[in-house]
């Protein structure tokens, strides 16, 4: 599923992601060990909706330039913004395991996914054709459902390269997803 459009002839690429392993090949033992950890932790108070937020981080490169206004489309959707590097492990074990949605630009954040239920829809703003098959393949061996929602890079002062460039993603095409997502 792809769609793309955009205002002056940037495009955002939004599609489905199915990559790595499928359901068929899904680990029995992992499964329970992860569901152990759910299970002492519980989901008890905290949010459903994740966004992962970066647009505090002290960086120069690979910012996605209109976060904020992603923030303020998902908040319309009830997401919360979370900023899981200031919490402790056991906080964001809590917090992603209860987790029924999680969005927000690539990082490491996105590590605590592996703590999410089967069945949890995850949305990553990337460059368009800078995917990382990772993330999608540990997703989808959970049961979880992966879409990308990809910008084109944005200038980047001080860097001539394509992976660590700045980028944007159009709000209109995240809340278009979402609403495709019934999220």
């Amino acid at each position: 599923y792809e769609i793309r459009s955009g205002l002056g002839g940037s495009r955002i690429s939004i599609r489905n992601s199915h990559v790595g392993v499928h359901g068929s090949h899904r680990r029995p033992s992992g499964q329970r060990a992860r569901g152990g950890v759910r299970d002492r932790h519980g989901s008890g108070g905290v949010p459903k909706r994740l966004f992962l937020a970066r647009n505090h981080l002290r960086q120069e490169r690979r910012i996605l330039i209109n976060e904020i206004v992603l923030q303020d489309v998902a908040k319309k959707h009830g997401f919360t913004v979370v900023r899981s590097d200031q919490m402790s492990i056991e906080e964001q074990v809590s917090m992603f395991a209860g987790a029924e949605a999680v969005v927000g630009p690539t990082g490491a954040a996105f590590a605590n996914i592996a703590f999410c239920p089967p069945e949890t829809k995850v949305v990553i703003f990337s460059k368009v054709d800078m995917e990382a098959a990772v993330l999608p393949s540990v997703s989808h061996a959970i049961g979880h459902d992966v879409w990308f929602c990809g910008g084109y890079p944005e200038p980047t002062p001080n860097y001539s390269g394509l992976v660590h460039m700045n980028y944007s993603v159009d709000p209109d095409d995240f809340e278009q997803l979402l609403a495709s997502l019934s999220l």
